[in-house]
């Protein structure tokens, strides 16, 4: 009898440990889910700001390449005023030559 009440008392506390070793094991295993939910969402929120900084890129070598366009455009006009002015400087030389010329006649 004695022997079968510590057969029976050793299982009893062969399966309260085995129990408590499933609760810590499914503790464990719900921290490590958790851990991992919060590192996916991370990832996502990572995935989300890197989208966005990509578009802003995007856009901002857009507006870059209108402005570059635009600047050679100014450019272009800038040199086509530059040339009429010399142009006009050139004939109002010309023209004060043949004013001074014709007052010396």
């Amino acid at each position: 009898n004695t022997r079968a009440r510590e057969a029976l008392l050793a299982s009893e506390e062969g399966a309260a440990e085995g129990g408590a070793a499933e609760v810590g094991a499914a503790l464990e295993a719900k921290e490590a889910l958790e851990e991992r939910e919060a590192l996916e969402a991370r990832l996502e929120a990572s995935e989300a700001e890197a989208r966005s900084l990509r578009e802003e890129c995007g856009l901002a070598s857009d507006a870059a390449r209108r402005l570059e366009a635009e600047a050679g455009e100014l450019g272009r006009e800038n040199a086509a005023l530059r040339e009429e002015l010399a142009e006009a400087r050139e004939e109002l030389g010309v023209s004060r030559e043949e004013r001074e010329g014709e007052g010396a006649r």
